[in-house]
């Protein structure tokens, strides 16, 4: 009879596991993150600042003119844009009313939402 009751008991600890993975594996698959393109700013003058960003940003920004500058939301103005034939890249110098000598130009721009299968995922696939 004691054999009996710790098999249960063992069965309903490995079933209650089991169900617990199931759920764990439906959150990986399920769950979206944002995901950002960081870029480093140069301060020019007064009020303005000048990024290096990819062409898919610069559409991306010519259309919502937001970053996040230093994890905060901020409005910028596109003054000037040049492309560069650098790995694919464009110069912009933007201008913002919160922008000094003193602000480290951290500039962040949304990318897509990934699911966190898709971001374990990727640094194992090969290039093709």
């Amino acid at each position: 009879m004691r054999n009996y009751k710790t098999n249960i008991l063992i069965t309903y600890i490995s079933v209650f596991y089991l169900i617990l993975f199931v759920i764990l594996i439906i959150f990986i698959f399920s769950k979206k993150y944002y995901t950002y393109n960081y870029y480093k700013g140069i301060y020019l003058s007064s009020h303005t600042f000048e990024v290096y960003v990819k062409k898919k940003d610069l559409k991306y920004l010519e259309k919502n003119p937001y970053i996040y500058l230093n994890s905060k939301r901020e409005k910028i103005e596109i003054l000037e844009k040049d492309n560069v034939s650098y790995k694919n890249l464009s110069l912009i110098i933007m201008k913002s009313r919160k922008v000094n000598k003193k602000t480290k130009l951290n500039i962040s721009i949304y990318n897509d939402k990934k699911s966190i299968y898709s971001m374990l995922i990727k640094p194992w696939k090969e290039k093709k």
